[in-house]
């Protein structure tokens, strides 16, 4: 009786967090990343030092802490600085934001090749940072952090005048979030005035027909991806931080 009502209250937290047994299975085999993956000694990506800024779809919240970063790093030979906390927003006045840990815990001396940033779903679902506007000033002391807006440009600075680097924004995989379209539309507005890359997995149809096939269990719920899925966007970013590295 004790394993039943145990079993019914599993079966009801997964409920409520959009996750199914069979979600959770598609990450048991092969959680190392060091099985099951060939090295591409090839890869142009080979050896190149990436910094990656992000909260949970970075980390790889509902996959053990594995995400693209890690797969790309044991498959492309990437040197990444990942710096991706769960349940974190760009926005904010706290410490765990995302542009103070970058100004903390990324290394300012350091040599990036890239320096890659997700564009959170946090500063809305969770936060309900207002977008804010585009400011006209450069000025890294002028943008308005408290806003989402006035963050993606703190960090565009900072990174610009910090690394000197390649800066790329991704958008999340979010099925039918209208509000979060309107900030990936914000954020190709900066593009125009920061020039940074987007790799837009959102606005992506292909990708986002095959990520919610339904029963490919290639997510844990709307946003977050399992390993199975990681393994699916991974090509995507591969073939995209490539172009970066190429120049186009």
């Amino acid at each position: 009786m004790k394993m039943k009502k145990t079993l019914v209250l599993f079966s009801s937290l997964l409920m409520l967090t959009g996750i199914s047994y069979t979600s959770i299975s598609a990450n048991a085999d092969n959680i190392n990343t060091n099985q099951n993956i060939n090295v591409n000694d090839h890869s142009i990506l080979n050896g190149k030092r990436i910094a990656f800024l992000g909260s949970s779809i970075t980390q790889g919240l509902y996959s053990g802490n594995v995400s693209f970063v890690d797969l790309m790093s044991k498959h492309d030979g990437i040197i990444p600085d990942k710096e991706a906390v769960s349940g974190t927003a760009m926005a904010g006045i706290t410490n765990l934001n995302y542009f103070r840990r970058m100004q903390r815990k990324i290394p300012k001396n350091q040599h990036f090749d890239a320096f890659v940033t997700q564009l959170s779903t946090n500063d809305d679902k969770i936060f309900h940072f207002p977008i804010g506007d585009v400011s006209p000033s450069y000025n890294l002391n002028d943008f308005n952090t408290r806003t989402t807006t006035g963050a993606i440009e703190y960090i565009a600075k900072y990174v610009q005048d910090t690394w000197h680097c390649p800066l790329v924004f991704y958008t999340c995989l979010d099925k039918g979030d209208a509000k979060y379209g309107q900030l990936v539309q914000r954020l190709y507005q900066l593009q125009n005035k920061w020039h940074f890359k987007i790799i837009d997995l959102y606005n992506n149809k292909d990708l986002n027909n095959e990520m919610y096939k339904p029963f490919s269990y290639n997510m844990a719920n709307n946003i977050h991806p399992t390993l199975k899925g990681y393994k699916l966007l991974t090509p995507y970013f591969e073939d995209e931080l490539s172009n970066v590295l190429n120049g186009k």
